[in-house]
C-alpha cells in the first residue's frame, strides 16, 4: 500500500552472529559510475494524483473538521499545502534549519532551504522509505526495491540524482533483499535492511552493507558480516540506523539490534549483536551517544540502552498501545516520538507524556512515520498526508 509507509511490521526470530572485526575500505561518497540526472525542479510540491481539491474536501463536511488549530496552544503546526492526502511522508533528515529533506510515497522527495519547499524529480514511481542528510545540500535516499540514490542540490539550485547500484542492483528481490534505512558519516555510509531470502553470494546475503571501493576502483555495497551461509537468515531484518560517528552507531529491527564500535586496531570496526528485552519490531532509534540510546517499535514499545548505567537495553513503561515509528531528540531531556493514530510523545528527561500534534480533527488520527529536527524550536513530523513543524511560535513544554 503506497499510502502507508512501506515498513513491514511483524515478529522475527533473531539469528545472531558473532561480531567480526575487519579493516575499513571506505569509498568516498562522490565515487559513482552511474548516470547523473540533472534537472530543474518544480517549485513546491507536485500533485501526481488525479483527485481534485473538491474531492479531498468531501472529508471536511463536518463543522470545523479541517479548520486549522492555533499554533500557540499546540506543540506543532500543520504546514499548509505541503503534501496531498495521497502522499505519505516516510522519512525526514537534514543538516540545518535551512537544509531539510523529506522522502515519501510515489517517489516523492522534497527539499526545504529555509524559505521554500521544493519537489525533486527522482524519476521513480515507488515509495522512498528512507532519507539521510549527510552534508549540506546532499542526501542519501533509499527507494523501495531500487538502488540507493545520492541526491545533491547544486549552486544553481538544480538537483543531481545519482543511483549508486554497486554490483548489487538491479537484481531479483529474493537475491538482493531490501534496503530500509541509511546512515553513518560522509566517508562511512551504511545501508541496513532485509537479508535476502535465498542468498547465494556473500556480497548479497547480509542485512548491513557499507559503501566501499571495489577492486576496480568503483563504488559498491559490501557487508562486513561475512560469516553467513546460504539458505540461512543472516541476522534480523533491520529498520533503522542512527550514527554518532564513522565507527559508532546503532541499527535496530525485527527482534534484534547491532552496535557499531571501533575495533582494537586503527581503521577497524565491529558490528556486534545485542540482545533485546522484547521480541518485536523496532522502527526508530536515536540517542545522545551510543551508551545512551532509545528505540521505539510496535505496540508502544520503548526501550533504552544504558538507562541504569549498565550496557544493556531495558524495557520502559509504555505510554500508548499504538505502533511507534520514529524517534528524535535535541537533547536527553527533549525527545520526540511519533506513531499511529496521530500519536506524538515527548520525554522531558524524567517521564513521557502525550503531546498536542496540532492536527485538525479530520486528520487527528493520521499515521505519523517520521520525526527530525535541528534543535528544540525546529522539529518536523511527517505521516500520511500530513507535514507538521514545531517552531518558537508553538507552546513551550512545561
Amino acid at each position: 500500500d503506497e499510502m502507508r509507509s512501506t515498513r513491514t511490521l511483524g515478529r522475527w526470530l533473531l539469528f545472531v552472529s558473532p561480531s567480526l572485526v575487519v579493516g575499513v575500505a571506505c569509498a568516498n561518497a562522490d565515487t559513482n559510475d552511474a548516470a547523473v540526472t540533472v534537472g530543474e525542479d518544480a517549485s513546491y510540491v507536485i500533485d501526481t494524483d488525479a483527485r481534485t481539491d473538491a474531492d479531498v474536501d468531501i472529508d471536511c463536511d463536518a463543522a470545523d473538521a479541517c479548520a486549522p488549530v492555533g499554533c500557540e496552544s499546540t506543540d506543532f503546526c500543520v504546514v499548509p499545502n505541503a503534501v496531498t492526502p495521497q502522499i505519505a511522508v516516510n522519512a525526514i533528515s537534514g543538516t540545518a534549519p535551512d537544509d531539510v529533506w523529506f522522502a515519501g510515497s510515489r517517489g516523492t522527495l522534497l527539499h526545504y532551504d529555509g524559505k521554500e519547499l521544493r519537489a525533486i524529480d527522482t524519476q521513480l514511481p515507488n515509495a522512498l522509505i528512507a532519507v539521510w542528510g549527510v552534508e549540506r545540500n546532499v542526501a542519501w535516499v533509499v527507494p523501495l526495491n531500487e538502488a540507493p540514490l545520492r541526491v545533491r542540490v547544486n549552486a544553481a539550485g538544480e538537483s543531481e540524482v545519482s543511483p549508486v547500484p554497486g554490483n548489487v542492483w538491479p537484481g531479483p528481490k529474493e537475491k538482493v533483499g531490501r534496503g530500509r534505512a541509511i546512515g553513518g558519516s560522509k566517508d562511512a555510509v551504511w545501508l541496513v535492511g532485509d537479508p535476502a531470502d535465498y542468498p547465494d553470494d556473500w556480497v548479497l546475503n547480509q542485512n548491513i552493507r557499507q559503501l566501499v571501493t571495489d577492486e576496480d576502483g568503483g563504488a559498491t555495497w559490501r557487508s562486513p558480516l561475512t560469516d553467513c551461509r546460504p539458505f540461512l537468515t543472516c541476522g534480523p531484518q533491520l529498520r533503522a540506523i542512527y550514527s554518532f560517528g564513522p565507527t559508532s552507531a546503532w541499527a535496530m529491527g525485527v527482534g534484534g539490534g547491532f552496535r557499531l564500535e571501533a575495533g582494537g586496531d586503527a581503521g577497524t570496526f565491529a558490528w556486534t549483536p545485542y540482545p533485546l528485552p522484547l521480541m518485536t519490531t523496532f522502527e526508530g532509534v536515536w540517542g545522545t551517544h551510543a551508551d545512551d540510546a532509545w528505540a521505539v517499535g510496535t505496540n508502544g514499545s520503548i526501550i533504552r540502552f544504558g538507562a541504569a548505567g549498565e550496557p544493556r537495553w531495558e524495557q520502559q513503561e509504555p505510554v500508548v498501545a499504538v505502533n511507534l515509528h520514529a524517534i528524535w531528540g535535541s537533547a536527553k531531556d527533549d525527545v520526540w516520538v511519533v506513531g499511529d493514530r496521530g500519536q506524538v510523545l515527548h520525554y522531558d528527561g524524567a517521564s513521557w507524556a502525550l503531546a498536542e500534534s496540532g492536527l485538525p480533527p479530520v486528520r487527528s488520527e493520521a499515521e505519523l512515520y517520521a520525526v527530525w529536527g535541528s534543535g528544540p524550536d525546529d522539529v518536523w513530523i511527517g505521516g500520511n498526508g500530513v507535514l507538521l513543524h514545531r517552531s518558537k511560535q508553538n507552546r513551550r513544554r512545561p
